[in-house]
């Protein structure tokens, strides 16, 4: 009698870890299969992974397609500037502490990374830590600028120039986003400052001249890109610069100009021959 009750023991221990062993083999394949690894995005319908792996370079508390937050079922970004400062919010809180790194380090950080949210969130740590260095705002006021983030753009520029007055760079960028918001007098000042400091940069002169064009202050802005000509005759500075003078000769200088020049600026002839003149903002 105890030797049927402990081989019936031993026959059910058996069954149990051939039961236990099938179950932990086929787990983690009935889960791939399943829809439990995904959460749904409410918006969209996009299937958002629920862990971050070596593929799934994102945040998983934040939609990649239409911008609505996972976590706060209440938010979704209602503009593309939104999302990116979202985004930036929740890497900040992935990469951790603002105090594990010193400013500079945060800042080398920035400078090396190749994902561009991540730059940010370094150099904005690195202001948290350190307000004094004008080439950090100014690499962040680019990388807003990139993102058609303006007024941010905008504020960075003008604390770098506020911290360090003869940094021309910084100034330039403060007028090219200045004319990008339609503010053409604000960044004619600030173009002829730049130049003061540098009056052998081509590409501070040809900016100056297009905002010069918007203002309609034909004659100066012929003069100013000549000047770019000259300062750089083979470079693509020339080549814009050649371009639209010629452009602003024959639309407002020339003979049948006069009159139909209120008509082609109002129908956006210009905008529709315009040659992007961005500079590339150095650090």
């Amino acid at each position: 009698m105890i030797i049927l009750n402990i081989k019936t023991a031993a026959v059910k221990f058996i069954i149990f870890l051939l039961a236990f062993a099938f179950t932990t083999v086929n787990a983690p394949l009935n889960t791939a299969s399943g829809n439990d690894l995904y959460k749904l995005c409410s918006k969209c319908g996009l299937k958002v992974p629920k862990s971050e792996d070596g593929i799934n370079k994102f945040d998983i508390n934040f939609c990649p397609a239409c911008g609505n937050d996972l976590k706060n079922i209440n938010f979704i970004a209602k503009s593309s500037g939104e999302k990116v400062l979202e985004l930036i919010k929740q890497k900040r809180r992935q990469i951790g502490d603002v105090r594990q790194l010193k400013a500079f380090q945060w800042a080398e950080k920035g400078e090396t990374s190749e994902d561009k949210i991540m730059k940010m969130a370094c150099f904005i740590n690195a202001i948290e830590l350190d307000k004094t260095s004008a080439r950090v705002y100014n690499n962040l006021g680019v990388l807003y600028d990139e993102k058609l983030l303006i007024n941010e753009a905008i504020s960075c520029f003008k604390k770098a120039v506020e911290i360090e007055p003869s940094y021309a760079i910084a100034i330039n960028n403060l007028a090219k986003c200045l004319a990008d918001g339609s503010r053409n007098e604000e960044a004619g000042e600030f173009y002829k400052k730049a130049i003061e400091i540098e009056p052998a940069n081509s590409i501070f002169r040809r900016n100056y001249a297009e905002t010069l064009s918007k203002l309609k202050k034909f004659d100066e802005s012929i003069a100013e890109y000549k000047k770019a000509v000259e300062l750089d005759k083979t470079g693509s500075s020339a080549n814009i610069a050649t371009f639209k003078i010629e452009l602003i000769t024959r639309r407002f200088k020339g003979a049948s100009a006069d009159a139909a020049a209120p008509k082609a600026q109002a129908d956006g002839e210009i905008n529709a021959n315009k040659i992007e003149a961005k500079p590339v903002k150095m650090k």
